[in-house]
């Protein structure tokens, strides 16, 4: 029905946030491709199929850390609304990889002259979890295509990039009570 807004119940809210995740990965994913860019977490699917749960691990060439070496899925289950243990650690799962997916983007935009990305909200031109404005600043970067990686190699001077993944992870993880409301999905009128 034109011009009036979807309900999101909380039945659904996992598949649009899923597909959100999913056409962001893909527009991600075809800037890196595009540009030659290495991230720091790579974007994997099951079988090379770019169909199913997507999921990062670290590029062990480029990243010097030990802690996030495992796969991340970046899926949000069905049960993330239940107060249950296991689903609250599917949930942190998620959390998670989508901070590892953050945190590449900001490295993405970083390589591009994108300036002022920091994690939070205080002080920072933009938080480096908000990934659709980093990427729409990476579009419109005067230096977009002047930085990318040799074809075939797997580094670009990277050492000025100081953004800390686990800082990145722990804002996006911090306890829900620190956090005055959940995700939210806002839906576009249709004209």
């Amino acid at each position: 029905m034109a011009g009036k807004l979807a309900e999101l119940t909380p039945e659904r809210s996992h598949v649009e946030i899923n597909a959100a995740i999913g056409h962001t990965i893909h527009l991600f994913l075809l800037i890196l491709r595009y540009l030659s860019i290495t991230p720091p977490f790579v974007v994997s699917y099951p079988r090379q199929t770019h169909v199913g749960r997507p999921f990062l691990r670290a590029n062990t060439p480029l990243l010097n850390t030990t802690k996030f070496r495992e796969k991340a899925i970046l899926w949000m289950s069905s049960t993330a609304q239940k107060r249950d243990s296991r689903a609250s650690l599917k949930h942190r799962h998620f959390l998670t990889a989508f901070a590892l997916l953050s945190h590449s983007i900001a490295y993405l935009a970083w390589t591009q002259g994108v300036e002022g990305v920091g994690v939070g909200t205080i002080d920072v031109g933009v938080s480096a979890t908000a990934v659709l404005e980093l990427l729409q600043r990476i579009a419109h970067s005067p230096t977009l295509g002047m930085r990318s990686h040799e074809p075939g190699t797997a580094t670009l001077g990277h050492l000025g990039f100081s953004l800390d993944v686990n800082a990145v992870v722990d804002y996006v993880t911090r306890d829900e009570d620190e956090v005055e409301h959940g995700w939210d999905i806002v839906h576009a009128a249709r004209v």
